[in-house]
C-alpha cells in the first residue's frame, strides 16, 4: 500500500493515475522479457511444429504448469489440445469436454477470461484441474473470419499469476497462433481424405494378393447390390453384362448341397459386421461342377455406404491335387513301415546267428594257445562284435521309426550307471584316461530307463575315443540348470572339434561330417541319431558345443520320469 497525504478524494484520483500507469509500465517490461525468452527458444523451431514450440516455450518463459493451443469445433464436441506443455510430464496430449471448464468461459464470452485464484472451487465440474492441482488460469480465445475457432491458455498450480503480460504475449503472437490452428485443420482434413484412400486401396490390394486369379466383387449392405469383376463371371460362366447380381440369383449358381449353409453363413456375417472365408462348390452355366474359396472383408468407407470387399478363387484342382499328395503320403508311409518291419525282421535274424558264431569264437579263444590263430580269432571276433553293433543300430533306429520302442522308469543310481558305461569302453582303449566328475548337487538318482541312458552315454564315449584317441576325456555329472530337467551328463574330449556349420546336422541320420572322417574312424552315421531319438523320447534333449581343434562337450539333460506302477516299491536312499 503508498500511504497519500491529505484525506480529499480528488487527491485519491490524482494519485491513482500514476499508479496504473507503473503498473502498465511493468507489465510491458514483463511482457517483453518473456517474448523475448519465447522468441529465443523458438529460433531454430520448423514453421510446422510452432504451436508445439510455443507451449513449451511460453510454459518455461511464464513459469507456468500448462500451456495449451486447442482447436473449437463446436461447443458439444471434445477439444483437443494440438499443443501442449506439462511441467509434470504427466500426459503429452490431450482431450478434454468443453463444458464447466474455464475454457469455455474463453470459448463462449470471446474475451480474455483470467481466474488468479481458486480454480477447483469455481469449476466443481472440471476434474482435471484437481487432478493436475491447477488454481489459476490465463486464458484468451483465437478469431477466424470472426468466429471463434481455437484459445491459447496458461495454468498454474499457484495463485495470482502474471495475468496482464502473459495476455500482451498472447494478443501479439495471436496471429500466428491463429495461423498455426488453421494449418493444422487444413492438415487434418487432407490427411483423413488420404487415409480413405488408402483404406481403399489397401483392402482392393490385399485380397488381390491373398490369390492368383481370382475374381472380386463388392457388396453394399444398404442397397443390397452386388458388383461383379470381369473374372468372377468368369469363374461363374456368367456373361459379363450380368455383372450387378441379386442375392437369390446367385444362390441359384450354388450347388443345392451348399446353398443352405452359404445363404447362413453370408447372412451371419452381414448381420455381425465380420469378415469371412467359406468354401462351397457352384454349379456352372454349362453344367461343371467346380469349387471356390470366397473370402470377404468388411469395410467402412468415408462416403461410402458400409459393406463388404471380397474375392472368389476356383480351388477345384487344388483340392484333387491335394488328394492325390495325401494318398501318396499314405502310401510312402505305409512303405517305410513296411521297410522298417522288413529291416527289423531281417536284424533279428541277423543278430541270433551272428550272437552264437561270436560265443563260439569266444570258446575257442579260452582254449586256443597257437599265436597267430589266436590273432586271427581276434580279429574275426573284433569285426563280428562290429557288425552285432551296426545290427543293433538299426534295429534300434526301426523300432524308433515305427514307434515300438518301450521306455523302462525305474530309479537307479546315476554314478554307478555311469562309472559302468566308462569301465565297458576303459577296456577298448587302455590307453586314454576316462575320468568322472561328479557335482555334489547333482541328484544321486534318476527316474528313467537305465539301459537307454547307459547307451547314449556309452555312445557318446565310443565318439569321444574315436576322435579324441590318446587323450584325456571326462564325464561330468551336474545338476540342470533348466527347471524342467533333473540332470544334466556331459562327455568332453580335447578330440579334433567339430565345424559350427554341422553342429546341428550331426544328430541327424546317415550323416557324417566329411568322408574322410568316415573311411579314418569308421561309422555308420546312426549312433548320434539313435541318442537324439532316445533321449526325445525319455523328455530330454541332447546338444554339443564344439571348437574346431580344441575338442568337444556333448551333453545330455534328463527329466524325473513318473516311475512305473509296476516297478515296486522306490528303494530308500540314506
Amino acid at each position: 500500500m503508498i500511504a497519500v497525504p491529505g484525506t480529499g478524494q480528488g487527491m485519491s484520483k490524482s494519485v491513482n493515475k500514476p499508479i496504473a500507469e507503473i503498473d502498465a509500465f511493468r507489465d510491458d517490461r514483463v511482457a517483453q522479457a518473456m517474448l523475448q525468452d519465447i522468441a529465443l527458444r523458438l529460433i531454430a523451431t520448423p514453421e510446422h511444429e510452432y504451436l508445439t514450440g510455443f507451449a513449451e516455450a511460453a510454459g518455461l518463459a511464464m513459469n507456468a504448469d500448462m500451456v495449451l493451443v486447442s482447436s473449437i469445433s463446436t461447443p458439444h464436441e471434445p477439444v483437443t489440445a494440438l499443443a501442449l506443455y506439462d511441467r509434470t510430464g504427466q500426459t503429452s496430449s490431450y482431450e478434454y469436454p468443453l463444458k464447466g471448464t474455464p475454457c469455455e468461459q474463453v470459448a463462449s464470452g470471446h474475451e480474455p477470461f483470467v481466474a488468479s485464484c481458486r480454480l477447483q472451487e469455481n469449476f466443481p465440474d472440471d476434474a482435471d484441474l484437481q487432478a493436475f492441482g491447477l488454481n489459476s488460469y490465463v486464458g484468451m480465445p483465437l478469431f477466424h473470419n470472426g468466429v471463434c475457432f481455437g484459445l491459447v491458455a496458461a495454468m498454474f498450480c499457484a495463485e495470482d499469476p502474471p495475468s496482464g503480460p502473459i495476455l500482451k504475449v498472447f494478443k501479439l503472437v495471436e496471429d500466428k497462433l491463429a495461423a498455426g490452428v488453421r494449418a493444422h485443420a487444413a492438415m487434418t482434413a487432407e490427411r483423413l481424405s488420404l487415409r480413405s484412400q488408402v483404406s481403399q486401396s489397401r483392402a482392393r490390394l490385399e485380397i488381390a494378393l491373398e490369390a492368383s486369379g481370382v475374381g472380386v466383387w463388392e457388396f453394399d449392405i444398404v442397397a443390397g447390390k452386388t458388383l461383379w469383376d470381369a473374372r468372377m463371371c468368369e469363374l461363374y460362366g456368367q456373361p459379363w453384362q450380368d455383372q450387378s447380381v441379386q442375392g437369390e440369383a446367385w444362390l441359384k449358381l450354388i450347388h443345392p448341397e451348399d446353398a443352405d449353409q452359404v445363404w447362413t453363413d453370408t447372412l451371419r456375417s452381414v448381420q455381425a459386421r465380420q469378415s469371412y472365408t467359406t468354401q462351397f462348390r457352384i454349379i456352372r452355366a454349362d453344367g461343371e461342377v467346380r469349387t471356390l474359396r470366397s473370402v470377404g472383408r468388411y469395410v467402412e468407407i468415408e462416403g461410402a455406404n458400409p459393406g463388404f470387399i471380397g474375392a472368389d478363387r476356383d480351388i477345384t484342382d487344388d483340392i484333387a491335387l491335394a488328394a492325390k499328395l495325401k494318398q501318396r503320403t499314405r502310401d510312402a508311409e505305409a512303405a517305410n513301415v513296411a521297410k522298417s518291419q522288413f529291416l527289423s525282421n531281417a536284424s533279428h535274424e541277423l543278430r541270433t546267428p551272428l550272437t552264437n558264431i561270436l560265443a563260439g569264437l569266444e570258446i575257442l579263444q579260452s582254449r586256443n594257445s597257437d599265436a597267430v590263430q589266436e590273432k586271427w580269432l581276434d580279429m574275426t571276433q573284433a569285426s563280428g562284435a562290429h557288425l552285432l553293433s551296426i545290427i543293433n543300430d538299426f534295429l534300434d533306429m526301426t523300432k524308433l521309426e515305427t514307434r515300438s520302442l518301450d521306455i523302462e522308469r525305474s530309479r537307479f543310481e546315476l554314478s554307478e550307471m555311469l562309472s559302468n558305461a566308462i569301465d565297458l569302453c576303459v577296456g577298448t582303449d587302455p590307453e586314454t584316461d576316462l575320468t568322472l566328475d561328479v557335482d555334489p548337487q547333482a541328484p544321486v538318482t534318476l527316474v528313467s530307463d537305465p539301459r537307454r541312458v547307459g547307451q547314449v552315454v556309452i555312445n557318446l564315449l565310443a565318439n569321444a575315443l574315436k576322435f579324441g584317441r590318446g587323450k584325456p576325456i571326462t564325464v561330468n555329472l551336474r545338476p540342470s540348470e533348466h527347471d524342467d530337467m533333473a540332470v544334466r551328463i556331459e562327455v568332453r574330449d580335447c578330440g579334433c572339434g567339430i565345424d559350427p556349420a554341422h553342429q546341428q546336422a550331426i544328430f541327424d541320420r546317415l550323416h557324417q561330417v566329411d568322408g574322410d572322417n568316415n573311411r579314418q574312424h569308421g561309422g555308420n552315421g546312426l549312433g548320434l541319431a539313435i541318442c537324439r531319438e532316445l533321449v526325445t523320447i525319455m523328455g530330454g534333449f541332447i546338444g554339443v558345443d564344439s571348437t574346431p581343434g580344441e575338442g568337444s562337450c556333448f551333453y545330455v539333460e534328463l527329466p524325473q520320469l513318473q516311475p512305473d506302477p509296476v516297478a515296486g516299491p522306490e528303494p530308500v536312499s540314506g
